[in-house]
This record gives C-alpha cells, structure tokens and sequence, in this order.
C-alpha cells in the first residue's frame, strides 16, 4: 500500500526575477486564448501534504539579506494568501525542530543544496526526511528596483506553492510559472485549480475531471475532489495500470497536436491525488487513434492506429513513463478491438469501439457489481465526442452474457478501472452532473 508522503523528497525549483523571464513582461500575463491553443496541462502536483490543515513553520534569520521585520512580513503576507484559499492553514512555531517548513537564508553554494546541479535561483524548495526548507539567496538585490532587483514577496509567494505540492505550470499567467517575474504577484487560475484538486474546494467548472465510484446498480457517486480543469474539449481521457504501484493511473493527452503531451495522475488509498505523471512530450498524434491496449502479458501498451488499422504501440517503465516501442505476438486494445495474427494491422477493421445489437458502444469491460464475472460499460451514441450521452452498466445477473442494464447516468466521457488498488471498480467522467 502506498503511503502518504508528507512533502516532495529533494526536490528544487528555480525562481526567476527581474527580466529573466524575457522582454516582454506584459505578454507574460496575458490570459491564455480559449479552445486548443490553451497551453496544456494547467498544472503540475508533484506530491501532498498529509496534514494541510496544520502546517508549521517558523523563521531563521541568520545572514538575512533585508531586516528580520521585512523578510517576516514577506512570508507572513504569502502564508495569508495561500491560506485565504480555505485548503491550508499555517501556525507559526518557534522551535526549527518542531517546524514542518524552515524559511531561512543561503549564500550561492551551499551543502544543504549540494545536491542541485544549478545555483538554485534567487529562491528554492527542497525537503530534508519530512521537513521543507525554503532558501532565499543573500547576494540578491531584494526589493530593488528592475531589472536587478528581485521581489521577495514574490519568491516567498512562489516557493510556498512548492511546498504545498506544486509543481511548474506550463501556463504563463500562473504563479506557479517555471520563469515567473514581479508580475507572477497572485494565484491564478491554475495555481488554484491544482490546489483545489490536492485538498479539495472550489466551484465546479466545465472543463473537470469527476473521479466517481459505482454501486451495486452502476450509479455513480462523487468519491473524492474532482480532477480541476484538465479535461478540455480537445483532451482524451483512459485509464491504465502502467507502473509497479498497486492502482490503475488516470491517462490523458491531446488529441488536437502533433507530438501533443502525455499528463496524467496517480491515486493514494482513499482516491486522494498523490501526485500527477508528465507532462511527457510527443506522445500523441492526431492523425491516429490512440487507445490502451495489453500484450499476451497483460503489459499496458499505448496503441496508435492509422484510418487503414495499422497500429504502431509505446509501453511504460516501472515508473509508469512511456518507454519502449511494442515487441510482442498479440495485441489486445481496449473495447475488444485485437490484432490476433501480430501482423500490424487490426483484425476488423472497423469503429475502435465495439457496437453492441441495439447500437449503443461498449465504453469499458470490468466486475462492478463483484460477482466475479465482468460487466459492460455501454453508452448511447452523440452526434459530437464531446456531446453528452447515456451510460448504462448491463450485469449478467445470472446470464451467459451482460444483459441486465443498470442505473442510467449522463457523461462525455467515462474511463474505469481500480484506481487506488483496493479491489474496487472506479472511474472518471467528464461532462457529469452529478446525478
């Protein structure tokens, strides 16, 4: 079983100021354009906090480059603002000891650091065991004027969000940009998306990701906070179990680019996000559909296929990365689509999903109602992919065949698997309302 980790272990950041991220800074902040020139994925989570309602902290001012007042202030200010968001809340302690975050200073080089393979920045995050640490650099010009004056306000504000879980945003808009600048002096959208869907909140937006468990009669209900805004129109969702941790991941990548990215997250006990996987680039193509398959082995394979059914597939490493090109005999893609003969093309050619007698297509195959015999995931046709339609579970209930139909939902979109590996049947949908 996985355990919960209390921060990223050994992890850096690097915090840009002044003009580093380039010259035109106003740019920098214009929000992104709507539809697939979005950049994606929003955000990156690279861990949790088990306790985000009670996070110590406390100061260390030795060799501090501004006064002890000032470099309070500046942290003080940015522990409010992430708190404001109702996800976390901070107590200060005196004791370094007792402390679960340390906010102290650093010359360029130094051994507690050693392990980074740059200078760190003007600030950065690592964690020591299961204690973080946030170093500010001493021979930076802070709250001086641009270009060589940084702000401490805003590396306190940047790197705290790396305490709390965040990785890098793609987004540039964000706080939690990889090359953020002055302007980068508030959370944005995305850094408030990833938050919410590490410790829940927020409204409920169109563009969410619903991690959903099944009844006995295939009803859906609401089982953890739901994946925020990284399931737009343009965006595929499957699920897989590509590492060596028990639970399936949640895969996603777009379907509209050229060497589009593959994004993803992983589940703890309970369905709580650990942490999110990529974005790895030049995965996907739009040219072909891509879909999970498995090998007589049953390893996961990422299967592309071209309009005349030759398949070319991409496994996974123990860490659940894409990795080595397709090696084997069979390949079985999902929704009974196979290619038996191993000869690179699909054996029927046809829709890459299976169309059952009464026209509805099979959406996924698995024991929802635990009778040990699987059950079908159908749902109806939709003029539009993104277009709602009506998912059905149909049980075989003493049956030869899955006939049975079950409780009726409305979704976009639904990938199942055991996502936390507790031997249950989970999912994600999009386009769900709840009910």
């Amino acid at each position: 079983m996985r355990h919960v980790p209390l921060f990223v272990s050994l992890l850096a950041f690097l915090a840009a100021c002044g003009d580093d991220s380039g010259p035109d800074q106003a740019a920098a902040m214009e929000a992104p354009a709507a539809g697939p020139n979005v950049p994606w994925p929003p955000y990156v989570i690279l861990g949790r906090r088990a306790d985000p309602e009670d996070i110590t902290w406390t100061l260390d001012p030795k060799g501090s480059a501004v006064t002890p007042e000032r470099f309070e202030e500046a942290v003080r200010t940015a522990l409010a603002s992430w708190q404001q968001t109702g996800c976390v809340r901070f107590r200060q302690v005196e004791d370094a000891q007792e402390a679960d975050v340390v906010f102290s200073w650093h010359g360029e080089n130094h051994r507690e650091c050693a392990f980074l393979s740059w200078d760190g920045g003007v600030a950065h995050s690592a964690a020591r065991g299961d204690r973080a640490f946030v170093h500010f650099r001493t021979n930076v010009d802070w709250d001086g004027a641009p270009p060589d004056g940084c702000s401490l306000d805003v590396a306190a504000l940047h790197e705290i969000g790396h305490v709390l879980g965040l990785g890098h945003s793609p987004r540039r808009d964000a706080l939690m940009y990889g090359g953020y600048d002055r302007s980068h002096d508030r959370l944005q959208e995305p850094d408030l998306q990833a938050l919410h869907t590490l410790y829940g909140g927020g409204g409920d937006g169109p563009n969410d990701l619903h991690v959903v468990t099944f009844d006995t009669e295939g009803r859906p209900t609401a089982a953890s906070a739901p994946l925020r805004g990284v399931a737009p129109s343009f965006v595929q969702v499957a699920t897989a179990e590509t590492d060596s941790q028990p639970g399936a991941e949640v895969l996603l990548w777009r379907r509209d680019r050229h060497i589009g990215p593959l994004f993803g997250f992983r589940f703890l006990p309970g369905l709580q996000v650990e942490k999110s996987i990529g974005p790895v680039p030049g995965i996907t193509r739009p040219d072909r559909a891509t879909l999970l398959g498995h090998d007589h082995n049953a390893r996961p394979w990422m299967v592309h296929v071209n309009n005349a059914s030759r398949w070319v597939a991409v496994g996974f490493d123990e860490k659940g990365l894409p990795t080595d090109r397709f090696a084997g005999s069979r390949l079985e893609l999902d929704h009974g689509l196979v290619d038996q003969d191993g000869d690179g093309l699909i054996d029927s050619p046809g829709p890459h999903r299976t169309v059952l007698p009464d026209g509805r297509e099979v959406w996924a195959r698995a024991d929802v109602d635990g009778d040990g015999k699987a059950d079908v995931l159908a749902a109806s046709a939709a003029p539009d992919p993104q277009d709602p339609r009506d998912f059905q579970w149909l049980f075989t209930r003493g049956h030869p065949e899955p006939s049975i139909g079950g409780a009726i939902f409305r979704a976009c979109a639904v990938a199942v698997a055991d996502l936390d590996g507790d031997g249950r049947i989970e999912g994600v949908a999009t386009g769900w309302d709840g009910k």
